[in-house]
């Protein structure tokens, strides 16, 4: 921002004056002209500071500073999928499918007589809005194909890494120094991986060399297999010689909340639904890897915390009175609550 340097803004400002006044080093116009550009420039480089360090750096400039570290943005990835493909017969190439809007371009194929082919189709589009569900792929630009459909959901499109990931990935990088295949190694190569979201290493559980890594994937979700193929393919191009690597996703629990609930005049069930369904997903994603007890007076709390809760009559987490004891590679993952509201008059 050489523009809104000292000697920048003085120059601009002495550009600007339309009288005859000297502005010569010395001259009374000229020390004050210094004077206001001095602070002009204090102001601007208070606003700069902060976009040198991961901490507090943003967009491009937060990529400057990880990269002091060794540390680059994960690009998004695009979805893919097979799809099921009947028509007639011939060499196909260039087809694209498409489910809605969404577009899949097909790898060439070949259609020899009568029945479907299977052809692999990566999305067009990178990111997370590749992920379509089996059977949405429906239609296809080729006139000679009657039928197409992808009978597994399509994986594998990941968004491109947002900076607060970003800045928290580097952070570790940087306060848990990865070095010679220790755990925090393990973290830092599986989370180069894009789609990986958390990491947790588990040492010497098959015995002496053994090296367990398990995953969960972006949006607090089990990682596919295909993610946990690249993540292993990347660790084994990185490993400590002799060290055999087992790469697994976690095991997703689902958590059924439960909750009667009083709530004061004017409150809906819809509006503490809502709130609690955002807090329980955040809570989720927040202990995952981190505690192995899904707590039920946190759960509790979480419900006392929703607008216009004044008591809980009764809350269940899957049918129980009690807290849910996961192991330490399962994580919880939440299904839509159930809440039942009475309202309290005068409340």
């Amino acid at each position: 921002m050489s523009e809104n340097s000292f000697i920048a803004i003085l120059n601009r400002m002495k550009s600007r004056i339309t009288t005859e006044a000297d502005r010569r080093e010395g001259t009374w116009t000229a020390d004050n002209l210094q004077a206001v550009a001095n602070e002009l420039a204090r102001v601007y480089a208070e606003d700069i500071l902060p976009q040198a360090f991961v901490a507090t750096a943003v967009g491009k400039n937060l990529d400057s500073a990880c990269s002091d570290y060794g540390i680059t943005r994960r690009e998004a990835t695009k979805a893919e999928t097979v799809v099921e493909v009947t028509g007639d017969p011939g060499n196909y190439s260039g087809v694209t499918g498409y489910a809605g809007e969404i577009a899949f371009l097909l790898d060439d194929f070949v259609i020899e007589g009568v029945g479907a082919v299977q052809v692999r189709a990566v999305c067009m589009t990178a990111g997370e809005q590749g992920n379509v569900a089996a059977g949405s792929i429906t239609e296809a630009d080729s006139i000679h194909i009657r039928k197409i459909t992808n009978p597994e959901d399509a994986e594998g499109g990941y968004d491109r890494e947002s900076d607060n990931v970003l800045r928290q990935r580097a952070l570790e990088h940087i306060r848990t120094p990865a070095i010679s295949g220790n755990i925090a190694h393990y973290i830092q190569w599986a989370k180069e991986i894009p789609g990986v979201h958390k990491v947790k290493v588990f040492d010497l559980v098959r015995g002496n060399g053994t090296v367990d890594v398990v995953l969960i994937a972006n949006d607090n979700e089990p990682a596919p297999e295909s993610l946990v193929t690249d993540v292993a393919e990347y660790i084994e191009s990185q490993r400590p010689i002799g060290a055999d690597v087992l790469v697994t996703s976690a095991e997703a629990v689902e958590l059924q909340v439960e909750a009667a609930v009083l709530v004061k005049s004017g409150y809906t069930e819809s509006m503490v639904t809502a709130r609690l369904q955002e807090l329980l997903d955040r809570y989720c994603e927040d202990t995952a890897f981190l505690s192995t007890v899904v707590s039920y007076l946190g759960i509790v709390a979480l419900v006392f915390d929703c607008p216009g809760v004044v008591d809980v009559e009764n809350a269940r987490i899957n049918g129980q009175e009690k807290s849910l004891i996961l192991t330490a590679r399962q994580f919880p993952v939440a299904l839509p609550v159930r809440i039942s509201v009475k309202e309290v008059a005068d409340a």
